[in-house]
């Protein structure tokens, strides 16, 4: 039985309109108690599965629609260098650790792909379940990375409002 694996992407900023690195910092964490996170990784999906009825399935299909949202602050340019590289420093990171969930995505496919190879399901019901197990594993998969990451602060994803000119 082939998988097949399509992905619609999609890649969004939220506006931050602050004045200074602090005012950053609180709109940030306003959308964190929003959404979970500076950035997020959010996906859905949905499986199909092709082949005559009462045969093994021919086709898996399962297409994953994910969007990766970051910040953009078009202030940042204005504020004094070390708080503009401070932001830079933090978004790469967020970034950074947002394209890991994409990748976790990618690869417990790919793992899904494999699986099926070494036992395929023999009916259209196995191969539609074959896709829930894989959704619930991936869905566990991610909470695991951000819990282990701390959604992202332990690879940096965090501002140090202590350097002189930034804290105001």
């Amino acid at each position: 039985m082939k998988l097949k694996f399509t992905e619609k992407a999609n890649r969004k900023t939220y506006k931050i309109t602050a004045k200074t690195l602090t005012e950053a910092c609180e709109q940030l964490e306003k959308h964190r108690s929003k959404t979970g996170g500076w950035g997020q990784f959010s996906w859905n999906w949905k499986s199909s599965v092709k082949g005559k009825p009462k045969a093994p399935p021919t086709e898996l299909g399962i297409q994953v629609d994910w969007t990766i949202e970051l910040p953009e602050w078009q202030g940042v340019s204005k504020q004094p260098k070390v708080c503009e590289v401070a932001w830079k420093v933090m978004l790469k990171a967020l970034a950074a650790h947002e394209e890991e969930h994409l990748e976790l995505m990618r690869k417990s496919i790919k793992q899904l792909e494999k699986d099926l190879k070494k036992n395929p399901p023999q009916t259209q019901k196995d191969a539609l379940a074959a896709a829930d197990d894989w959704a619930d594993a991936h869905s566990k998969g991610q909470k695991k990375f951000d819990e282990k990451a701390d959604h992202g602060q332990k690879d940096g994803v965090q501002l140090d409002l202590t350097e002189e000119g930034c804290a105001a």
